[in-house]
């Protein structure tokens, strides 16, 4: 049985895009060190997948809602061309170990939904660890349930006219800085931050 796939430095990749299949997956729960490349197009069993950690999943295009899926650590979720990324079973991240770890949406009608994240981590023990949250010249990413960032950098953006980014149950920021990276909140060129409850940076 295939259960799943790993590769340290992430050679390993699915890609499903153009109306392409990928079968013979549905025995396989959890991804390490694989990107993921999906269009909205392709068939390939998902319902089963508990753990997406250190790869890069990017979806261009249709709808795709991972309900079992709660461990997406080390991952970037990247989503463009009107998209909707649904992970509802995630309710912490920690970014990945010495790197740049990127949760985004871009363009208009792009939306990364993580609607029950309560927790966001950056490690700490690497002065190269760094977390990126975009929203992007119309892109929503929907953090609503958001009540803590600790550990090292992270940056906040909502960037572009109609880019949406909801932090409705953030009160406080304090991640740390590090030698390296600054965290930041930055909002610019018509972007919105939802999250009148923030009282401490």
């Amino acid at each position: 049985s295939f259960t799943g796939v790993s590769d340290f430095y992430g050679a390993s990749a699915l890609q499903g895009t153009n109306g392409g299949a990928i079968t013979g997956t549905t025995a396989v729960t959890s991804l390490a060190y694989v990107n993921l490349t999906l269009d909205g197009t392709g068939a390939w069993s998902s319902s089963q997948i508990t753990r997406y950690t250190n790869g890069t999943l990017t979806l261009t295009g249709g709808t795709l809602t991972l309900n079992n899926l709660t461990d997406v650590d080390g991952s970037n979720l990247l989503v463009s061309g009107g998209a909707t990324l649904g992970l509802p079973g995630v309710t912490s991240y920690t970014g990945l170990t010495g790197n740049l770890t990127t949760l985004q949406a871009t363009g208009p009608g792009s939306t990364l939904a993580l609607p029950n994240l309560a927790g966001l981590t950056t490690d700490t023990s690497s002065i190269y660890s760094w977390i990126h949250v975009y929203a992007l010249a119309g892109g929503t990413v929907d953090l609503a349930a958001l009540q803590s960032i600790s550990g090292g950098a992270v940056q906040l953006t909502s960037e572009g006219s109609k880019s949406v980014l909801n932090l409705s149950a953030l009160s406080s920021f304090a991640a740390l800085n590090n030698y390296e990276y600054t965290s930041s909140l930055q909002v610019t060129n018509g972007g919105t931050v939802v999250g009148s409850g923030i009282t401490s940076l």
